[in-house]
């Protein structure tokens, strides 16, 4: 039989615990390594005595979920030339059948109504009222009077004893179906206030809306069978969502009737402690799932503000890459800027020289032109005095505007 990958062996941990730890407790090879508690292979080292005493030829496991149980069952099969069948709609498809055990990929119900009486039953599949009854009314109908009948029901506990939970709510008529919740906390306190972070998660399945109450959950279904079959026997132990014991009596050896009696003696005397430890194991759970609760809270608000703080670290970078580019334009218009101040301060220095030069040629000519106006004085006075003065006039005249179109 092919394991599924997510097994889990004491094995693995056994050899990483030190010699003091191993000799204060009586750690068994296999059993489920997790925080929470949920195979009936934690059950074995309890059960696998009263199972031999059985002597069963056919064992049946309803409800396989990862395998865990089934490997142990096969395990002891095997040994004890015993054939197992294993029921279960969702088996991995690495489960395969051989010669020591068989594969049904079907419902408990329409399983049970065709397939051979079992000797020993172990009952973990759909946990509500209609089909844990219905399933040991089949195998009561079944059952030859003077063959015995073992049975091993999980969840017979808290939450599931008196609450219905549906894998599939839609295989049961509506009539026989309660009022149904998905994506719910269940706590064993009444309505806690802490914004629905209490409690443990039900998912992927839907459950009843309220817990109690008439034919509602496992327990109830164990409790309204044996109403019917007062030749049944029960007990129960509450540890781990609470494991109960049916029998038929008839049947039973004496040898056999004596380890359930003792058992059950076992399992009343240590009820109240054993109790308190399942009590304190669910509470520990809560406070485990509240707490990674807040935990995803604050990391929820911790990814936002990551994303606010990266956000801002973009705008600063593209903040900063805006700067650069105007302070690479400033800069260019600062060069461009003193580049014509240059040219000015340069334009304004050749002006000036060149005023100089206007106003020293302007003084030059003035002379010139006072100079030539007295040897003209002079030369009229000697000839004609008004041709003198004409031609006097006309040469500054000409003078005049030859310094106006030279300026």
């Amino acid at each position: 039989m092919n394991a599924d990958k997510n097994q889990t062996n004491f094995l693995d941990i056994k050899a990483k615990l030190k010699s003091s730890v191993l000799a204060l407790y009586d750690i068994p090879d296999f059993g489920q390594v997790d925080l929470n508690l949920v195979n009936m292979a934690n059950f074995f080292p309890l059960l696998q005595n009263l199972i031999a005493s059985f002597r069963p030829k056919i064992i049946c496991e309803i409800g396989s979920d990862q395998g865990m149980t089934s490997d142990l069952l096969y395990q002891y099969c095997r040994a004890n030339s015993t054939q197992l069948h294993v029921v279960d709609p969702a088996l991995h498809e690495s489960r395969q059948s051989d010669n020591i055990v068989t594969f049904y990929r079907e419902m408990s119900l329409p399983y049970l109504r065709k397939a051979e009486p079992a000797d020993i039953y172990f009952i973990d599949g759909d946990h509500n009222h209609y089909t844990v009854l219905n399933e040991l009314r089949l195998i009561r109908e079944k059952n030859n009077k003077n063959s015995p009948k073992l049975l091993f029901l999980h969840d017979v506990g808290w939450p599931c004893g008196y609450m219905d939970m549906y894998y599939d709510e839609n295989s049961i008529e509506q009539q026989y179906r309660k009022k149904t919740i998905s994506g719910l906390n269940v706590s064993v306190f009444h309505s806690p206030d802490t914004g629905g972070k209490q409690g443990l998660p039900i998912d992927e399945v839907t459950v009843a809306i309220e817990d109690g109450g008439k034919e509602n959950g496992v327990l109830s279904a164990v409790e309204n069978f044996l109403e019917e079959s007062p030749e049944w026997m029960y007990f129960s132990l509450p540890s781990i969502y609470g494991l109960g014991v049916l029998w038929y009596g008839n049947g039973v050896t004496q040898q056999v009737t004596k380890k359930l009696e003792r058992l059950a003696e076992d399992f009343e005397r240590f009820r109240p402690f054993l109790s308190i430890l399942e009590f304190n194991r669910i509470i520990l759970l809560e406070k485990l799932q509240e707490t990674g609760e807040c935990w995803k809270e604050q990391n929820a608000f911790i990814t936002v503000q990551s994303g606010k703080l990266e956000d801002l670290r973009a705008t600063c970078r593209a903040l900063e890459e805006k700067n650069a580019v105007q302070g690479r334009e400033w800069k260019k218009q600062n060069d461009y800027i003193q580049v014509q101040n240059n040219l000015i301060e340069t334009l304004k220095e050749k002006s000036e020289a060149q005023g100089l030069e206007w106003i020293a040629q302007r003084n030059y000519i003035s002379e010139l032109i006072t100079r030539n106006v007295s040897l003209d004085l002079k030369v009229m006075e000697l000839e004609d005095p008004l041709g003198m003065f004409r031609n006097i006039l006309k040469k500054v005249l000409r003078r005049l505007k030859k310094i106006i179109d030279d300026s």
